[in-house]
């Protein structure tokens, strides 16, 4: 299992990541934009955090409930 935080500092540590589409600052904070290697979501914001399972999906693991 492999799991990065997203902390808005570590955007090259994010584009390595196969699950990456795109990485975007806003108003509001950096956005990451996920592709299908993901199967619970399609963005993921600072304080989030991205978890690779033994099956080789990425999921989001929410810093809270949206």
């Amino acid at each position: 299992m492999q799991e990065i935080k997203i902390t808005g500092k570590n955007i090259n540590d994010l584009w390595n990541l196969e699950c990456v589409h795109s990485v975007i600052k806003t108003s509001e904070g950096l956005v990451v934009e996920l592709n299908h290697h993901v199967t619970n979501g399609w963005v993921a914001r600072v304080g989030d955090i991205l978890r690779r399972n033994d099956n080789g999906k990425w999921e989001i693991i929410r810093k809270y409930t949206r």
